[in-house]
């Protein structure tokens, strides 16, 4: 293990994230996908933890954009899921299963803004094995949402060793406070968007 940054060079550009994304959230996914889709290869990441009484984090960094040119609103539309209606009154979760009229009422298509922004590149800091993590994103192709739109995507990856990365991997949520953090509700490890896993932990301001 040693300490590393990971440059990201950017070819489109990425929906602006409503939270930071944490480096190892990037390789918990390619780990899974790898794997068939199997949750315990987040288990098992090329990281050094760092452990907190019973909880612990990956030394892992959150993933910074810099080289920031632009930044706007993209407008979508969102259509009702009939689908997603049926299998909620299939599981019981509505009681009587009314006629849809998608024109109008809750079954209206609505309108949504999604931020974007062009950045040249974007950066994390982690303590890892290089070539394991190398190998891992050689299967990521996009950072953030609606890469299947062609949002993130990315045109290469370095992964390079940088002592400064010794620290910087603490540019995340933490299970403990530090100088300049704040108490936050997060998860500590992936999936981070898994509720209910959040427990009172830390971040930088």
């Amino acid at each position: 293990m040693q300490p590393l940054k990971i440059t990201f060079y950017l070819a489109s550009p990425v929906v602006t994230p409503e939270h930071p994304i944490h480096f190892d959230a990037v390789l918990a996914s390619a780990a899974v996908e790898r794997e068939g889709h199997d949750l315990r290869a987040q288990e098992n990441l090329p990281l050094e933890r760092y452990t907190y009484k019973d909880s612990f984090v990956w030394k892992a960094s959150w993933i910074e954009f810099g080289g920031i040119s632009n930044r706007w609103m993209v407008e979508s539309i969102r259509k009702f899921d009939q689908w997603q209606r049926a299998a909620d009154h299939s599981r019981g979760i509505l009681g009587t299963f009314k006629k849809i009229t998608p024109g109008t009422g809750p079954d209206k298509a609505y309108r949504f803004l999604t931020p974007v922004m062009r950045a040249k590149q974007a950066h994390a800091y982690c303590i890892g094995a290089k070539d394991e993590i190398s190998e891992l994103l050689r299967t990521v192709n996009h950072l953030g949402k609606l890469g299947r739109l062609g949002y993130g995507l990315i045109d290469k990856i370095d992964v390079m060793p940088d002592p400064t990365a010794e620290t910087a991997w603490m540019r995340r949520v933490m299970p403990c406070k530090l100088d300049g953090y704040i108490s936050v509700w997060a998860c500590l490890t992936p999936p981070y968007w898994e509720r209910r896993r959040c427990v009172h932990a830390y971040r930088p301001l």
